[in-house]
């Protein structure tokens, strides 16, 4: 057991065909818990997957006229160790749910091994690129969507989050207006609380147990935060006079939530926060 969880997972996947004993250890979920404990801390089995989306903001899909084929999302991987080291690193294309469709495919977040995906339809999915195995999460009916995708380890379930807004037909007036979260255990969607804050960004970003992401309401901008476990939200202030800027981004940084305000195309601040 011990030398099996140290084990790539396509290794694994063959190895669950030797005998029956070996494929109900790898199937236990004590063991997959043990395995990904070990991969978190070891880089030689990582991959880098690179997201080339055919069009760069998620907010305004309601407004797109579809005409003809669409471009699909394009997922090459290859070995992060590698790139790490120097050594030549073949990138292979992935094939996820719902490839070349006309139903404009992004990428919501990657926690634990799985990505969530999503399509402008608001149909989402669960995908495990390891064992190219996926969920198709009951539909939402609302047009006006963001999400967010993570891990709850004190119940031992992912989940995603989706922000529902208004359904006018004014960019410049979006109000979100109520959040719901789909559990993988009960797979089902369930409304969690009543909120009012203005356009929010996607995708959110995950950090310090939180899922945030930047909300701008009367021309300002600030962060709106979801605590995972307890579904509660809370606003928080942006950096010194970054409330008022167009251009920007949340990413996480050692573990750090961290704020990146681009100046113009040839400069960004980056802001750590060191206490969340």
């Amino acid at each position: 057991s011990n030398i099996l969880s140290r084990l790539p997972v396509k290794t694994l996947l063959r190895f669950r065909c030797v005998c029956k004993s070996w494929l109900s250890l790898i199937s236990a979920p004590d063991f997959i818990r043990t395995h990904l404990l070990n991969s978190t801390h070891s880089t030689h089995h990582h991959h880098l997957i690179l997201s080339e989306v055919p069009l760069s903001n998620h907010v305004y899909r309601p407004f797109i006229e579809i005409e003809g084929p669409c471009e699909y999302l394009r997922l090459p991987s290859c070995s992060l160790y590698s790139l790490l080291n120097d050594h030549e690193s073949e990138a292979i294309e992935l094939d996820y749910p719902m490839k070349e469709t006309d139903r404009f495919t992004y990428v919501v977040g990657s926690c634990n091994g799985l990505i969530c995906l999503a399509c402008f339809d608001t149909s989402t999915f669960l995908w495990n690129p390891s064992t190219r195995k996926s969920r198709r999460l009951p539909n939402l009916e609302d047009d006006h969507t963001v999400f967010g995708f993570a891990y709850d380890e004190s119940n031992d379930e992912f989940k995603v989050f989706a922000f529902i807004a208004n359904s006018g037909r004014d960019l410049n007036e979006l109000v979100y207006y109520k959040a719901s979260v789909y559990g993988s255990k009960s797979d089902c969607w369930r409304m969690i609380e009543n909120l009012t804050f203005g356009e929010v960004s996607e995708p959110g970003t995950l950090a310090n147990g939180a899922i945030n992401w930047v909300a701008k309401k009367d021309s300002d901008n600030y962060i709106v935060s979801l605590d995972i476990e307890t579904e509660m939200y809370r606003e928080i202030m942006l950096p010194q006079d970054k409330k008022d800027l167009d251009s920007l981004s949340l990413h996480t940084l050692d573990k750090k939530l961290c704020v990146v305000c681009y100046i113009g195309n040839t400069h960004a601040d980056f802001w750590i926060m060191n206490e969340y």
